[in-house]
């Protein structure tokens, strides 16, 4: 969906062109991704429950665990996306160490403009 890569690149251009990497590829260093928050399931999220989804450019739409124990604190909800930074040592459980600031959405931007399918 073109909305979701706009979202990404405004995050990176935000961040000062920071480079996001896929979901799916583990890595030991540090690194970050960008995703739809989502949950392992029906009902509300809790810590054991939150994934990540990656768009389809960048993660080919997969999911992983997001682990969050080291994040000392957060407010997320399904849907939002984030860009987080952290390990992802297996490429099925990204481990979190930071999430980083959202984009702050235009004032004035049109609602279709951000739930626009095309």
């Amino acid at each position: 969906k073109q909305w979701y890569q706009r979202r990404v690149r405004a995050m990176a251009q935000f961040h000062g062109g920071a480079e996001f990497e896929s979901l799916c590829i583990p890595s030991q260093g540090v690194t970050r991704v960008v995703g739809r928050v989502c949950g392992e399931g029906v009902g509300r999220l809790t810590p054991s429950t939150v994934c990540l989804e990656g768009g389809l450019e960048m993660s080919h739409g997969k999911r992983t665990s997001l682990d969050l124990r080291n994040v000392s604190s957060y407010a997320l909800f399904p849907g939002q996306i984030i860009a987080v930074e952290g390990t992802n040592p297996t490429g099925r459980n990204f481990v979190a160490t930071k999430i980083l600031p959202s984009v702050p959405i235009k004032q004035g931007a049109k609602e279709s403009d951000e739930n626009s399918s095309g």
